[in-house]
């Protein structure tokens, strides 16, 4: 069931922190990583497991690492942890090991979300952007930067939608 898949998600993330190769990679390149950065503006704390526990849940049936950085005023993972210890916040020591595991392959994938502050900076199609990068697998590590917006919830749904057109593979539907 989904307790299961959970915890056998969270023993590989585990030892992703430790091993040189991260389980189910095949190499050090092999794996597949998506760091979310957001400073959670127009959400409460309150909604942030579950919109984080959406993301979470899909990335565990793509087989994809995923990590959290909140950049704003209240850091939601201050509060909320994942069961068995899972721990998806990304630090400056795990920004280091996955930089090296991808050394030679340009750096992340950045998406920008159109922030809302009327700078203009930023990607109005951002949702777009992300669904071509999480259906492109040679697209090893994809950093989606979040700016006064739920990007939890828009990125649960385009995983929903790949699911369902099968665009992404893995079985959501466990649990």
């Amino acid at each position: 069931g989904f307790a299961d898949a959970l915890r056998e998600y969270g023993q590989r993330h585990a030892a992703a922190l430790r091993k040189a190769t991260p389980p189910g990679a095949g190499d050090a390149k092999g794996a597949r990583l998506l760091v979310v950065r957001d400073h959670w503006v127009n959400v409460g704390m309150g909604f942030m497991p579950q919109h984080a526990s959406e993301v979470l849940h899909a990335c565990m049936a793509a087989g994809i690492y995923l990590y959290f950085e909140n950049y704003g005023r209240y850091d939601w993972q201050e509060f909320f942890f994942g069961h068995g210890g899972l721990s998806t916040r990304w630090t400056e020591a795990r920004k280091a090991l996955w930089a090296r595991r991808f050394a030679g392959l340009g750096g992340p994938h950045v998406i920008e979300v159109k922030r809302e502050d009327g700078s203009g900076i930023g990607d109005e199609e951002w949702e777009a952007s992300l669904t071509a990068a999480l259906a492109n697998t040679s697209i090893r590590h994809i950093q989606l930067n979040g700016w006064a917006t739920t990007v939890c919830v828009h990125t649960a749904q385009i995983w929903g939608d790949m699911r369902r057109s099968g665009e992404i593979w893995g079985d959501l539907s466990r649990g």
